[in-house]
């Protein structure tokens, strides 16, 4: 289809049945399922992969059966006119919090661990539960409202059935190109109702943590390629302050796209640092039950050669009538435990409000 094409009611129907979407720059992609599973390969078709965070030993991506691509504002105008017609009266949501002493656990066990000197960061997670059946229209009032978020946040999707997760990250893998790579170091967070941008600049703990991601990220991309690191900088978000260094890489070669996701994935801010002690025992912490793919890349093939991953953070994922709600904290030496249970809060009331969903 053309992005003059109007679409009609049995393609949305089609769409929020098995579709994706990813908004970039002011244009949106958008792909209709069903999905064909194809190899990573040499593959330049535009489509998409979904893995699981701990599931990354062989990516495949899943090739639309449909593709619309076209100006973010025609998408948004012709989502708004089939919401209007559909009246479905918006959802509130009960939510089960996550359970503080499963985050005391693998907080003291993450502290133990760097003072035995194993590691120097973990990066637990935690999610809050609630059961609801996702409706198409539900799908469709968030898809509208992170069309909407800032531009310093990829708004994505992807559903197949009754299976999907729908967001805004503002954390990408890498955004590749030939051998042109970019990507960036964010970690550091304070929410805006707890202090300000020189607060988070000024907070050495904070520091601390983002160095070692910036140096993550290095050690990875200089056995190949040549890397520039990008000063830090504050990056401002609706609720949330976070420090941002952008690196860029000259590949010495073109890359193989499943061989730079292993590389990558996950960097310290998601993982842990160094890892040479590996980072698949994160599983085994306390209320990680339904991870499934919070914090996994999810990679787009856009068409051109371009290649983009973005850490999947900061969604709503859905099974049935299980929605997970996660967030996560670096945790450090210096890391104060109540500080960092409220920054976990604050990140999951994030994508409540980008989502517009009401409690």
């Amino acid at each position: 289809m053309s992005q003059q094409d109007i679409i009609t009611q049995s393609d949305f129907t089609n769409f929020l049945a098995s579709g994706a979407f990813l908004r970039d720059a002011q244009d949106v992609v958008i792909l209709w399922g069903p999905f064909e599973n194809i190899n990573s390969g040499k593959n330049h078709d535009i489509s998409i992969s979904c893995p699981f965070f701990y599931e990354t030993e062989k990516i495949s991506f899943l090739k639309p059966s449909r593709i619309w691509r076209g100006p973010k504002m025609d998408w948004a105008r012709q989502c708004l006119r089939f919401l209007e017609e559909s009246g479905e009266i918006a959802p509130t949501f009960s939510w089960q919090e996550p359970a503080r002493a499963d985050f005391e656990q693998a907080f003291a066990r993450i502290q133990n661990m760097i003072a035995q000197g194993q590691i120097d960061k973990a990066v637990p997670v935690v999610f809050a539960r609630a059961r609801q059946a996702v409706t198409p229209i539900m799908k469709l009032r968030w898809l509208l409202e992170v069309l909407a978020a800032p531009d310093n946040l990829h708004a994505h999707g992807w559903w197949d059935g009754e299976q999907g997760l729908l967001g805004a990250t503002p954390e990408i893998l890498f955004d590749v190109q030939g051998r042109a790579l970019r990507t960036m170091a964010l970690a550091g967070t304070l929410a805006k109702a707890d202090g300000r941008a020189e607060d988070l600049a000024r907070s050495q703990k904070d520091q601390y943590e983002h160095r070692l991601v910036v140096k993550d990220i290095r050690n990875e991309l200089q056995n190949i390629g040549q890397v520039r690191v990008g000063t830090t900088e504050i990056v401002d978000l609706p609720t949330l302050w976070h420090l941002k260094t952008s690196i860029e890489a000259e590949l010495h070669d073109e890359p193989d796209i499943e061989d730079l996701i292993r590389r990558l994935h996950p960097t310290a801010a998601l993982g842990v640092f160094p890892r040479l002690f590996g980072w698949r025992w994160m599983r085994e912490l306390p209320g990680q039950e339904g991870r499934a793919r919070y914090g996994a890349p999810v990679t787009w093939r856009l068409g051109g050669g371009r290649v983009l991953s973005l850490v999947g953070i900061r969604h709503l994922q859905w099974r049935g009538d299980q929605l997970l709600l996660g967030s996560g904290c670096g945790i450090v030496k210096d890391s104060d435990i109540d500080a960092e249970w409220t920054e976990l809060i604050r990140k999951r009331q994030s994508v409540l409000k980008i989502l517009g969903i009401a409690t």
